[in-house]
């Protein structure tokens, strides 16, 4: 490592879910120098060993780039989590959170944990993010309305005016997913496939897409997967994929009835981008920009770091 590249390197970024643990390097306007990934999640650490799986992965950064800032974000800031920091309520926008983050202590440093984000709907109801708010940091602007979608185990659409987000929905696709997969008479006739095997039947995937944007109906549209295996000769993998055409069909139905948006920014994983893109396209979505999770994270984690140090 050159003398130049420690020069460059502002601040360590830290995002810390529940089955991930993923840290960067990160220079000027957030650009990621270096990253490094563990699978010990917040789930996977036993007896509050926090700091050893932090120091396990990147012990070296703590002490090279000790005048760095350390920055955490995602569930390590949960309940469940190293510290708990507090939710900011919508709407709020970015010096907000970064002036309500938390300053701890974490044995030979001091560490900021990033708050989460809250919502509550007209009907009394209650939306959190934990996590994905640094992500909708790092690719809002400061002017304009944006329908920001993070796709996952619990999707997020976010909609965000002038910097501010002002309110937001989450969508229980992925888990709901898993469950109907593993758990369900529907994954009986999907038991030997692999998770990702939606994304290898495009045309059933697709199916179940038109499906759901033609009758939101959902839980009619889900015994459609039962009745289809039983009525069509596909392989394992073809039903899988039209469940998951269903589900995300129906997250973004519904997802762009409450948002209006014919317009969007999706924040994804190549794979999930993919899918994603598929649905909001026969939806009829007519712009859609895609930024890679971790780049909007690091730059997200930058922007709170620089909005901190001006309050």
């Amino acid at each position: 490592m050159t003398n130049t590249t420690l020069a460059q390197t502002q601040l360590i970024g830290v995002d810390w879910g529940l089955t991930h643990l993923r840290a960067y390097r990160i220079g000027q306007d957030g650009r990621i120098f270096e990253q490094r990934e563990s699978s010990q999640g917040v789930l996977a650490i036993e007896s509050r060993g926090f700091a050893a799986a932090l120091h396990q992965l990147i012990g070296d950064w703590l002490i090279e780039h000790a005048e760095s800032p350390l920055y955490l974000c995602g569930m390590i800031g949960s309940r469940n989590g190293w510290y708990e920091a507090a939710y900011s309520r919508c709407p709020t926008a970015i010096d907000q959170v970064a002036a309500s983050a938390l300053v701890v202590d974490i044995g030979d440093r001091k560490a900021i944990l990033v708050g989460g984000v809250s919502f509550t709907g007209a009907a009394g109801t209650f939306d959190v993010i934990r996590g994905e708010e640094t992500q909708l940091f790092g690719v809002s602007t400061a002017t304009g309305t944006q329908c920001i979608v993070t796709p996952g185990t619990h999707s997020k659409w976010v909609f965000v005016r002038d910097g501010s987000v002002e309110h937001f929905r989450t969508y229980m696709t992925g888990e709901l997913y898993a469950v109907l997969r593993q758990h369900s008479s529907l994954g009986l006739w999907m038991r030997n496939t692999q998770p990702e095997a939606a994304a290898e039947d495009e045309r059933s995937f697709v199916e179940g897409v038109q499906t759901s944007l033609q009758d939101l109906d959902l839980l009619h549209s889900l015994f459609t997967v039962r009745t289809r295996a039983l009525l069509k000769d596909r392989p394992a993998a073809a039903h899988a994929a039209y469940l998951s055409g269903i589900l995300i069909g129906n997250e973004v139905a519904q997802g762009l009835r409450q948002t209006g948006a014919r317009t969007l920014t999706l924040i994804a994983s190549t794979q999930l981008e993919s899918l994603y893109r598929t649905a909001l396209s026969a939806a009829g979505v007519d712009r859609i920009d895609c930024v890679a999770g971790h780049h909007a994270v690091a730059r997200g984690l930058w922007r709170l770091w620089k909005c901190r140090a001006r309050q």
